[in-house]
């Protein structure tokens, strides 16, 4: 992501005429005029359950359009974070016991190699805690040029019920790859995987990963599955995924997958048998549902692929692009209402981004509201009702609870500076669902529709900024936004 990045910057061709480049540390082959801004990944990985261990090679074709001339390009190496020794510890101290239920186990991610054009590259791991990769491009990348760079690294899965890890015959597979850092403001933004919110940042980019299983998996997944076969007692699967911000998997032998089309895009629900397979077809419906619901009150789904898999998860759920992972030990009760709450991400995160390692209450708060909003529209006026109040509750108390305290309660803050879970949730989720249902109020169902699709259309496949959502709000309201929005983010709002 780049501040000064936009949609019809991305499409811009450039016309060029074909010329050639020899640099030290990057050949002719991978230097090139570019004439789209997303960057390419190309991932092959290859997974040994009897050690727990992914092999990964990442082919990244990244095109500079940061307006400036680069020496170096960073990737977060997410996987990193579960390394014996890290200082910044994806987890809190006191979740240590839900988050590894049978005892700590550590992770690692290792670089083996980084290539461009058959050539090797200077690479370091570093970052404040060994959290990104840094390549060394020999010579000067300018703007409007690309490089294609080859990255072979190693993991060893945690086992977990965290986001990434295995747990009880599931496997998550998020954030297993280096990724590149967002530039902005001059430099690379460089990702900890922080134990509060969703610490990842990204541009919207072009997946096709292949992955090797040694088993007979089913496997959820971001993007669009192009084939599958047997090979040696395993499979190899094929994605495909455009214009997405991440790319993700879940995988398992035992998983029961139902599967329907609905208005061109076809939606699947993974779930294990003997464990939740057996409310599969409903939980699908409900997942069609929202998904029907969203596409028609805020724009249509661009994608071809829904996938919701139930999983092993501390958190209740996790969205992915085209993916969202559901805590396979909620009530059937509550996972209906996570379905909805991760499928509402997938326009507020997944297709419009924002910046959700200062801003979370962007889209986590858009989401909540969007919960209540798909009750209360679908004749569920009771529990729509009981959602706004269950999350008024939540914030009013935690508002006392920091003036009791002497401290002066702040919405607008880096995801590192919260302290604990509770503090993040009840910011970012019940408050920020509470200031939608204000704007909502305000400006009425059908401008509040109308600015949505207006911020939308201006902001798809984007980092929409705070002002940005203003604006968009702003040009269907009496009066300036601001103020309201201002009220609730420094907590002076009355409730």
């Amino acid at each position: 992501m780049n501040r000064n990045k936009n949609e019809n910057k991305k499409r811009i061709t450039a016309i060029v005429s074909l010329a050639v480049f020899i640099f030290a540390g990057l050949s002719a082959a991978a230097v090139i005029f570019i004439t789209d801004t997303r960057t390419d990944y190309a991932v092959s990985a290859s997974l040994d359950t009897e050690s727990m261990t992914l092999q990964t090679v990442t082919a990244v074709n990244y095109k500079n359009d940061t307006g400036a001339t680069l020496n170096e390009i960073k990737f977060n190496l997410y996987a990193n974070a579960f390394r014996e020794g890290a200082a910044v510890k994806p987890y809190f101290e006191s979740d240590l016991k839900i988050s590894f239920p049978d005892g700590m186990n550590y992770g690692e991610a290792t670089v083996k190699s980084v290539r461009s054009g058959g050539n090797a590259l200077s690479y370091s791991v570093n970052g404040k805690d060994k959290n990104v990769l840094t390549v060394a491009l020999g010579k000067p990348l300018k703007n409007r040029l690309s490089a294609k760079i080859e990255i072979a690294c190693d993991l060893r899965l945690p086992k977990t019920n965290m986001r990434l890890g295995y747990y009880g015959g599931i496997i998550n597979l998020t954030n297993f790859f280096p990724s590149v850092c967002v530039f902005e403001n001059g430099a690379f933004t460089e990702c900890l995987y922080l134990p509060t919110g969703d610490p990842f940042y990204s541009e919207t980019a072009d997946f096709k990963v292949e992955l090797r299983t040694d088993g007979d998996y089913k496997v959820a997944h971001s993007g669009d599955l192009k084939s599958e076969k047997t090979e040696n007692g395993g499979k190899i699967f094929k994605f495909e995924g455009k214009k997405i911000r991440d790319f993700a998997l879940v995988l398992s032998e035992s998983f029961v997958v139902k599967t329907v089309k609905s208005g061109g895009v076809t939606l699947k629900y993974f779930a294990e048998a003997g464990s939740g397979a057996e409310n599969a077809e409903t939980k699908l419906a409900a997942t069609e549902s929202a998904l029907n619901f969203f596409g028609d009150y805020y724009f249509k789904y661009p994608y071809k692929t829904y996938c919701v898999a139930e999983t092993y998860l501390a958190a209740g759920g996790m969205e992915y692009p085209n993916l969202s992972l559901i805590s396979r030990d909620l009530k059937e009760a509550d996972k209906d209402t996570v379905i909805v709450h991760e499928t509402a991400h997938q326009w507020w995160y997944g297709i419009i981004g924002n910046d959700n390692l200062n801003y979370a209450w962007m889209d986590e708060g858009l989401a909540e509201f969007s919960v209540e909003l798909y009750f209360a529209k679908n004749g569920r006026t009771l529990k729509a009702n009981e959602y706004r109040h269950f999350n008024l509750r939540e914030s009013r108390r935690f508002d006392e609870i920091i003036r009791d305290l002497g401290g002066s309660p702040v919405m607008e803050k880096y995801l590192g500076d919260f302290v604990s879970n509770y503090e993040y949730v009840a910011v970012t989720y019940s408050r920020g669902h509470l200031l939608f249902a204000d704007v909502y109020e305000t400006l009425g169902d059908e401008n509040f529709r109308k600015a949505m699709r207006y911020y939308a259309k201006k902001n798809k496949y984007r980092i929409a900024r705070k002002n940005d959502m203003l604006d968009a709000f702003n040009k269907y309201a009496d009066g300036d936004m601001r103020t309201l929005f201002g009220e609730w983010t420094n907590f002076s709002k009355k409730y």
